[in-house]
């Protein structure tokens, strides 16, 4: 059996969110992040499975298939193990594509970079952090639902 290198770990854990959003998983995206601080490029910060998968629940439009109906591309995905290698820093660039037939046709619509921070526990990495910082928006009117007003008081 081939054990994973440290660094191919920390790549896995990086793919698991567009793998599990690309499918309409909730569950696998709150198992994800289970022991992340997650902000969102909305300044919404949130820890904790339940707690995760509930955001994305709420946040998602979800279609006739099951899914979001997008595609997730992660690409140079530059990972940087701090002194003692128990910890590490990642930055992955990413490009969101969305088609929906008969609406919207194959188009990007948003792109922009994943910061993430990892630790080794018993031997296990995980997530500790990851922080959407997107860059370029393109119409996601029809993966993201509106955010409710909020009133001054």
């Amino acid at each position: 059996m081939t054990e994973m290198t440290d660094r191919e770990a920390i790549h896995r854990l990086i793919l698991e969110y567009p793998r599990a959003c690309d499918a309409g998983d909730f569950e696998g995206l709150g198992e994800c992040f289970a022991h992340a601080r997650v902000q969102f490029g909305l300044g919404d910060v949130v820890q904790g499975a339940a707690n995760i998968e509930k955001f994305f629940r709420e946040m998602m439009f979800i279609y006739e298939d099951g899914t979001p109906r997008v595609l997730h591309h992660a690409t140079n995905c530059i990972i940087d193990f701090e002194p003692g290698g128990e910890r590490a820093g990642a930055t992955t660039w990413y490009v969101t594509f969305q088609e929906i037939p008969e609406v919207m046709p194959l188009q990007v619509i948003v792109s922009g970079q994943w910061h993430d921070r990892f630790e080794k526990r018993d031997g296990e990495w995980r997530m500790v952090e990851r922080r959407f910082n997107p860059k370029f928006k393109g119409d996601t009117s029809r993966h993201v639902k509106p955010r409710p007003s909020v009133e001054a008081p």
